[in-house]
């Protein structure tokens, strides 16, 4: 029998936290899941963590992959490998609260216009019990796609809605996640377009991440190979590729023509704004030196 929920946390040398990041989703009130781990050849004791959590509790299923795929071939490999009506991404490094699960879940099983819910979002770095706040989280709740899509454009920034409940039918009718940076952004304006986000009010959710995700930065090629080890790109054309895609997924989405209309003079308004990083970008800056602004889910030490 299928389980309601699947939860996929993809892993890579990550015998620091992600024995507590599991721990803390084996002990969800709402019990009714599979949790899938796959380890992306981790080089740590990462392998002996996890096969102890899987022997513990039979929810737990492990699979090693003899190489390392990259982070955006295992984040999509956990989806595919799993059932469930709903699906969650799981980082090895991140902390949720005992009743995530639970509350996100009655707020889709009450609201099926709703593809994905997630709670407010606290970040800390070392200890939990530190956590600050995050402010800036946002919901879709309008009817229209070309509504929603247009708020996700101005309001996301820290991309923790990633970390939620995600209705699967909706995310099979998406490309997933592609090696590129920022494709999570991509994947989020898929899902909006196919339906409504929920933000629960509580703070449920505990996100580890290092004061520098905040700020922008990050080496480029060391990026890309995070990404896809096989790349042997040095540069990433991210915001010109990003908008790029932006313009497909209008152009694929299951959405009234009139809807697509609205959507097109928006995105080429958005060309006209992300001007000025698109001609650095050309001009070839961020390629090595860090001076690239990271993606709003960045945390490739996470999940590679």
């Amino acid at each position: 029998m299928e389980p309601l929920l699947s939860i996929g946390m993809p892993v890579y040398n990550g015998e620091r936290h992600v024995r507590s990041a599991v721990e803390s989703l084996l002990g969800q009130t709402f019990g009714d899941f599979e949790l899938l781990i796959s380890d992306n050849a981790s080089t740590d004791s990462t392998p002996d963590i996890c096969r102890q959590l899987a022997a513990a509790d039979r929810r737990v299923r492990y699979e090693q992959n003899q190489t390392n795929l990259g982070l955006i071939a295992n984040y999509n490999r956990v989806f595919r490998l799993t059932r469930g009506r709903y699906f969650k991404w799981a980082s090895s490094n991140d902390i949720c609260d005992r009743h995530m699960v639970e509350e996100c879940l009655a707020e889709m099983e009450s609201h099926t216009d709703i593809v994905l819910c997630y709670p407010r979002t606290r970040l800390f770095t070392d200890d939990p019990t530190g956590a600050v706040d995050y402010e800036f989280g946002f919901e879709l709740m309008e009817e229209s796609p070309s509504e929603r899509m247009r708020g996700l454009v101005d309001k996301l920034r820290l991309n923790n809605a990633m970390n939620g409940l995600i209705r699967r039918a909706a995310l099979e009718r998406t490309i997933l996640l592609d090696n590129y940076l920022a494709s999570d952004v991509n994947l989020l304006v898929e899902l909006c377009l196919l339906g409504k986000f929920r933000q629960i009010p509580q703070a449920l959710f505990y996100r580890r991440i290092h004061p520098s995700h905040l700020g922008g930065g990050g080496n480029v090629e060391e990026l890309l190979r995070v990404y896809d080890p096989l790349s042997s790109r040095k540069v990433s054309y991210k915001f010109w590729r990003l908008n790029f895609e932006h313009f497909l997924s209008v152009w694929r989405a299951s959405i009234p023509r009139h809807e697509k209309l609205r959507l097109f003079p928006f995105l080429v308004k958005k060309w006209y704004w992300d001007r000025g990083i698109l001609w650095a970008e050309l001009r070839g800056r961020g390629r090595r030196d860090g001076s690239v602004s990271a993606t709003p889910n960045e945390k490739v030490v996470q999940a590679k």
